[in-house]
């Protein structure tokens, strides 16, 4: 699909209508690994600047160097260390499933209704906009909502 054009028309904002909470990744082990105690100023850094330099690898190729070397150096750790990590890594992982799960089960933000009310006439265009540039249909949206007992919408 080919946006360039339904870009050139859209409105300046910014097109993110994403209202849940920012996620991030849980790190790799090798990553908690080196984040601990220095290990990667230690025992990884010299290793990922001799490389770069002696094969003159470019920035945005090096932070495969880096995984290659840290990934190395961490295996060659004792067992007792990698299970540590492993362990570290599993407890992240819980910790991470119970907040989401509170997160789901938590009540509504009346913020995150505000925003989306107010985003979705954007919203709306830009997919009307996107449907009639590849099919050439026109195309109408009809909006409705709930009014509740309590609701003083009229």
């Amino acid at each position: 699909m080919d946006n360039r054009k339904l870009r050139k028309q859209a409105p300046g904002k910014s097109g993110k209508f994403f209202f849940g909470e920012e996620r991030t990744r849980l790190p790799q082990v090798t990553e908690l690994w080196s984040r601990r105690d220095g290990n990667y100023e230690e025992k990884v850094k010299h290793l990922v600047d001799a490389e770069v330099a002696a094969h003159n690898i470019p920035c945005n190729k090096a932070l495969a160097v880096v995984n290659q070397h840290t990934h190395k150096v961490f295996n060659a750790q004792p067992e007792e260390v990698q299970v540590a990590m492993y362990a570290k890594l599993e407890e992240l992982k819980n910790n991470t499933k119970a907040t989401n799960a509170a997160k789901e089960h938590a009540p509504p933000d009346p913020k995150k209704y505000a925003a989306a009310i107010q985003c979705l006439p954007d919203a709306i265009l830009h997919f009307t906009q996107a449907v009639k540039a590849q099919t050439s249909f026109f195309v109408s949206v009809v909006c409705g909502y709930k009014q509740g007992a309590n609701s003083n919408l009229s």
